[in-house]
């Protein structure tokens, strides 16, 4: 049996060195643990075996959210940073990855969904950083259960996509809709996103997860949204109207914009290094 981390909230997350699905709220998730490496913290007599060590690390355990189009793999560099001193779990949504594909995608339906999770793994609050249409999960899981955030960072996301985006995935889909069939003979279940084919499970989720929306605003201990200045598919007005919508509900102090100039829709594959640096910093800030 890998070992456990265990948080003050009293939950415990498996802290073993492999990639494992999680199951929460209905849903079998893949998941990819990352174990804080900071030293229990001494008690006042300096042993070095304080009443709370056995509940390290006291900093919020991090949840990582990555994009449509991303992976497990696009936080081995963030996480390898921020497990400096607090543990992170990076999650495929469901129906990306290895994650289930489960019916509803709803907005609601989604941030339930990870909400269970977290209270499965850690049973309190976490830092929530999401990449993408992982930015929009991030800000509806903190819009529905605003005490299990605390912080939140924004990476290129958290609105729904221009809609020729959506119109060019929702196009995809039915393009490998259309294949699949062609490819069967015309057969197929049907109605509906039919047909039994990996590209056309995959065009619908990514339909379904580009007409996301928020559910709601958000009023975090603090926030981060990080953009490319040569973000092509989700705009700098776009940034700029989520920090407007910030600074409406909580103190303008609070709410820090940095951008990244001549990365992309993917700074963490692009500047994975700069990037790194600049969450850490957010999350360890005071």
């Amino acid at each position: 049996m890998s070992p456990e981390i265990l948080f003050p909230g009293g939950g415990a997350l498996d802290a073993g060195p492999d990639d494992g699905p999680v199951a929460a709220g209905g849903v079998r998730y893949s998941v990819r643990r990352f174990r804080a490496t900071v030293p229990p913290p001494a008690d006042d007599d300096g042993d070095g075996e304080g009443e709370g060590a056995d509940h390290w690390p006291v900093s919020p355990p991090v949840l990582l959210l990555h994009d449509v189009a991303g992976g497990l793999g696009d936080w081995d560099v963030l996480a390898g940073e921020i497990a400096a001193d607090r543990a992170a779990l990076a999650v495929s949504p469901k129906g990306l990855g290895a994650s289930e594909d489960r019916d509803p995608y709803s907005a609601h339906v989604l941030a339930g969904e990870l909400a269970a999770l977290v209270l499965h793994t850690v049973d309190g609050p976490v830092d929530v950083v999401g990449h993408g249409t992982g930015a929009t999960l991030a800000w509806n899981l903190a819009a529905q259960r605003p005490d299990l955030v605390r912080r939140v960072v924004l990476i290129s996301g958290g609105r729904a996509l221009a809609p020729w985006t959506v119109a060019r995935l929702v196009a995809g889909a039915a393009l490998a809709r259309g294949r699949a069939r062609a490819g069967s003979g015309g057969g197929g279940s049907g109605g509906g996103w039919g047909g039994g084919s990996e590209a056309v499970r995959r065009g619908r989720i990514r339909a379904a997860y580009a007409h996301l929306e928020p559910i709601g605003r958000i009023s975090p201990q603090r926030a981060l949204v990080l953009w490319g200045t040569r973000d092509t598919v989700s705009s700098l007005a776009m940034a700029q109207r989520i920090v407007n919508s910030l600074t409406r509900t909580v103190r303008p102090a609070t709410v820090r914009m940095t951008t990244l100039p001549g990365a992309g829709h993917d700074p963490l594959a692009e500047m994975p290094r700069r990037c790194a640096t600049l969450v850490a910093e957010f999350l360890r800030s005071p």
